[in-house]
């Protein structure tokens, strides 16, 4: 063999003995993922703790899976002692095998293995809203306009259109930012500093979430003043992966307005919406656009009802025993008298509206005069989802309150799933369970103390998941979200809490 074809074939024996060294972490990772799979798979069996929750908690070590497994009901304490040894094994001696293996292994990524491109935006917009002060129609107006310019031109410089914007109206951007003699450049230097800390922060939380759901090798990079583009090789739940990226993930908790507030608004949207059909002849009856017939009245001979107060109103303020649902003369026909509380019924001192008439809840709150009759220090928000009514339709929860918040997602350490709740009803259903910080926990303690007997609500970018009752102190440091549709929904959920809220929100504005 001549020198020339020796030193070929040797190089090429090299290259190839370099790699199969350079594959066998990748191998050595896939067997032993394997090997995980098929250990969980044992436990899920055992436990029926889903797998799912085992996957993501396994490796989570402040997670208690031994007292998991011991408070599950049927097994042997031989089983119980077996199981308990094998989260040991994978968790000490496995986890050590399984890192390093990890570390090495190769990642296939877009272009091999396929997934999701995305082009996110961040709502600059919205960001410049929440920082402004002394905030009145002239304001809205503004940033309208804002908007619109950004919308109708997406690369355009989002600095150069507030500019134009204030300037072309002669307005000082000190009456909304800043201070009262500030300039107009350096409010907007303030603000330039506020957006590109935002996008920032955005990326880093957008990775910590992305980490957690377990893509292997994403890519996330800011592209431009406002766009982060996101790549997901492999990704196998597309709409899972768009919920968790886009949701801002706002964790408030607030009061509930008492019952006298509550009823007290409510009147004053009945007597305001009553006057829009008499002194406009329009007709606010759901399904109605023209103006109401005249109805026919038999005279039975009996007295007319007091309509000063309505039925939801009066058991308000009297008081309903807790979990009773009151149907006397509530969620009734349609009353043009009380056209709001006559589309409500009262659950548990709280408003419930049927699916068939939320669309004319909220065309009703919606309406400029109803807005200027809600007090300033207070907001309607709405249930995170649905639930059943006595007549079989879906009832969805409305809650009047108090627009500070007592507490937000900034005092929590954590977040973990677990299943089954206090309510009986959530039974075998995931639950997410928060651990506030030691500032949480303090506050935590004081609010309830203070607050027995009030409703809390637990809200999630504006949606309430839970209203409960406080009925004595919380010294711990412990809340839970009930209601999870599925058990993926509250991982995803545990993951965008533990991550933190956005700064502002992101739109997905290109999908591949």
């Amino acid at each position: 063999m001549k020198r020339s074809h020796l030193f070929r074939t040797l190089l090429i024996l090299v290259l190839i003995v370099a790699a199969v060294w350079y594959l066998v972490p990748t191998f050595r990772a896939t067997q032993l993922d394997q090997a995980l799979d098929r250990r969980l798979a044992v436990i899920h069996e055992k436990t029926n703790i889903p797998m799912p929750v085992l996957r993501e908690d396994i490796f989570r070590f402040s997670v208690d899976l031994a007292q998991r497994i011991r408070d599950t009901e049927g097994l042997g304490n031989e089983e119980i002692e077996e199981l308990v040894s094998d989260v040991e094994y994978l968790r000490g001696e496995f986890y050590d095998r399984y890192d390093d293996a990890q570390d090495g292994a190769i990642r296939l990524g877009l272009d091999l293995q396929g997934g999701m491109y995305l082009v996110l935006e961040v709502n600059l917009v919205e960001l410049m809203e929440n920082l402004a002060k002394n905030k009145d129609a002239d304001f809205e107006k503004l940033l309208d306009e804002i908007r619109t310019r950004i919308n109708n031109d997406p690369d355009a410089n989002f600095e150069a259109v507030v500019q134009n914007t204030f300037n072309e109206h002669e307005i000082p951007m000190a009456r909304y930012f800043g201070r009262a003699n500030s300039t107009n450049q350096a409010i907007l230097n303030e603000l330039r500093s506020n957006a590109d800390e935002a996008v920032e922060l955005t990326l880093t939380k957008l990775r910590n979430r992305i980490d957690e759901f377990g893509v292997s090798e994403p890519s996330i990079t800011q592209q431009g003043q406002r766009r982060i583009v996101v790549e997901l090789p492999g990704i196998q739940d597309p709409e899972r992966a768009r919920s968790l990226i886009g949701r801002t993930a706002l964790l408030e908790f607030k009061f509930v307005a008492d019952p006298e507030v509550t009823a007290k608004v409510i009147g004053d949207i009945d007597e305001t919406l009553a006057e829009v059909i008499k002194d406009e002849g329009e007709s606010l009856e759901p399904g109605v656009d023209t103006e109401p017939a005249t109805q026919d009245v038999t005279d039975t001979g009996e007295a007319e009802p007091d309509t000063s107060v309505s039925e939801l109103e009066r058991r308000l303020t009297e008081g309903a025993e807790e979990g009773e649902e009151d149907t006397t003369d509530v969620a009734s026909a349609f009353d043009e008298d009380r056209p709001f509380s006559s589309l409500a019924r009262l659950i548990d001192r709280q408003i419930g509206v049927k699916a068939s008439d939320r669309t004319t809840v909220m065309r009703y709150l919606a309406r400029p005069e109803v807005q200027d009759v809600i007090p300033p220090d207070y907001e309607f928000l709405w249930s995170n989802a649905a639930e059943p009514g006595r007549e079989g339709e879906e009832i969805w929860m409305l809650y009047l309150v108090q627009e500070r918040a007592e507490m937000t997602g900034a005092q929590l350490s954590d977040a973990g799933v677990s299943i089954g709740g206090n309510d009986p009803s959530q039974a075998g259903a995931a639950i997410v369970n928060l651990t506030m910080n030691r500032e949480g926990t303090r506050r935590f303690a004081r609010v309830t103390e203070n607050n027995i007997g009030r409703f809390l609500a637990i809200i999630l970018d504006d949606r309430i998941h839970m209203a409960p009752r406080i009925k004595d102190r919380i010294p711990g440091g412990q809340a839970i979200i009930e209601g999870a549709e599925s058990v993926e929904s509250a991982q995803d959920l545990a993951i965008v809490l533990r991550a933190g809220a956005l700064p502002a929100p992101v739109e997905i504005i290109e999908e591949r």
